[in-house]
């Protein structure tokens, strides 16, 4: 019986090494290089305000694709990420009010960018890396608006910036998932502010 039970305990010991190993061997192998990431999600508008009428939006979608650099994991301070991505975004629009009359609308906002971007990922060595960052760059935005009898449309190019925090998940020593949150801002003459939830995976090289 007790050597049963000490062969058991081995056994388990073997096996919990062997998991930890495989762990462990997940989150070191982070030496930095090249990197490219596809993902999507959800965003939100903020109203948009001119004239004494407002306009807003339901949730809408977004896509993007990225391609970086990371540096090698630093054991005192995490790791430095820098990279350009693109991305897409599409949301109705919802109702217009003025006057204190609000009207179902038809239309929405479209939105597509480029941004360059710096991230400091935090817990060096880990497998769950979170992390915070800012970018800036240029988001072309068209909106249109439509009602029976009568649409109307714009468009323009404009500077942007935006915040991000979230986590990654190394599933592998080059695939990781990332969740993470954006605050977009556009710097139109409505200033259009949005948010958006991200998830993505990176491949690195």
């Amino acid at each position: 019986m007790g050597d049963v039970m000490k062969l058991n305990l081995v056994s388990i010991g073997a096996c919990a090494a062997l998991a930890l190993s495989g762990f462990v061997g997940a989150a070191q192998a982070d030496e930095g290089g090249f990197y490219v990431s596809v993902g999507g999600g959800l965003v939100w508008n903020d109203d948009v305000e001119a004239a004494g009428s407002t306009l807003d939006f339901d949730s809408g979608y977004s896509i993007n694709a990225a391609i970086g650099y990371q540096t090698a994991d630093d054991p005192d301070g995490g790791r430095i990420r820098g990279e350009i991505d693109v991305f897409y975004t599409d949301a109705d629009n919802d109702t217009f009010t003025t006057g204190g009359v609000s009207t179902n609308v038809g239309g929405g906002l479209e939105q597509t960018g480029i941004m360059a971007s710096g991230y400091l990922d935090f817990l060096p060595g880990s497998v769950v890396r979170p992390y915070v960052g800012a970018g800036f760059g240029i988001v072309d935005t068209k909106l249109s608006v439509s009602v029976p009898g009568f649409s109307a449309s714009a468009d323009g190019t404009e500077l942007a910036y935006r915040l991000a925090a979230g986590a990654s998940y190394q599933i592998t020593d080059r695939v990781a998932f990332d969740l993470g949150y954006r605050y977009l801002v556009v710097n139109t003459d409505s200033e259009i502010d949005s948010q958006s939830v991200v998830a993505s995976l990176r491949y690195g090289f």
